[in-house]
């Protein structure tokens, strides 16, 4: 989670908070939203699927012309999803947003365009491209979006050979240009411990928490949990 401020005429304004929430497939990273408000929350998946917990297509119904009210919304397409969030960012009923499995986001586009024959300059500005449409959807979130939502993005994770683990790109190159891990001061990692759903929200790895909101170094999955844990910490300070 960031509180990201921007300078106005009239002081410091506050900004939306972003989370991540950061896990390999089949983890539990969609699961976490079932406890969530559906009438405040609002989906956006970058690959349709069924959701994993039951009731969840009542609840999330998607957003079309006969149903502006809708919560859900299905695109791996950047620019759309920037539509998307500006206008759920007009709906003063939604305080969440949950934008799943964002590596698609630049992983469909890459393979989209995996067969053109680019050298030099040219290949490195496809990889550009595709950083530039992924930070667009980032700095939308923290510098654009209302200071009353909390957004998380949800998004697989890769370990290399010396078991360090990073969010999910298509590379070397956009990893170099991205660091995404940084933009946020909230960042779950999701398990499987005896059976059960978790969190890491503390502890060695790419998990972290601001210090005191959690005891613990795991918790159960549940993202109204953490909610109401980020609420509680910030009445604190």
């Amino acid at each position: 989670m960031i509180k990201v401020t921007k300078q106005s005429e009239g002081g410091d304004v506050e900004m939306a908070e972003l989370s991540l929430v950061l896990g390999v497939t089949g983890g539990g990273k969609s699961y976490s939203l079932r406890n969530l408000p559906s009438e405040n929350t609002f989906l956006i998946q970058t690959t349709p699927k069924m959701l994993p917990f039951k009731g969840g297509d009542k609840k999330y119904v998607k957003l079309t012309k006969e149903n502006p009210k809708g919560n859900l919304f299905v695109s791996d397409k950047s620019s759309i999803i920037l539509k998307a969030l500006s206008s759920v960012n007009e709906r003063e009923e939604i305080k969440y947003v949950f934008l799943d499995d964002m590596q698609y986001t630049i992983i469909n586009s890459y393979l989209k365009r995996i067969r053109e024959k680019l050298n030099g300059g040219d290949a490195f500005q496809k990889y550009n491209d595709l950083a530039a449409d992924y930070n667009d959807i980032m700095n939308y979130i923290v510098h654009e979006m209302r200071d009353d939502i909390i957004v998380f993005v949800a998004s697989h994770v890769d370990t290399d050979d010396f078991g360090n683990t990073t969010i999910k790109t298509v590379g070397k190159l956009i990893n170099d240009k991205i660091k995404i891990e940084g933009m946020s001061s909230l960042v779950l990692l999701t398990d499987l411990i005896d059976g059960e759903y978790v969190f890491r929200v503390n502890g060695e790895g790419i998990q972290k928490t601001p210090f005191g909101m959690f005891e613990e170094n795991i918790i159960p999955n549940d993202l109204k949990l953490v909610i109401d844990a980020v609420e509680k910490w910030k009445k604190e300070d």
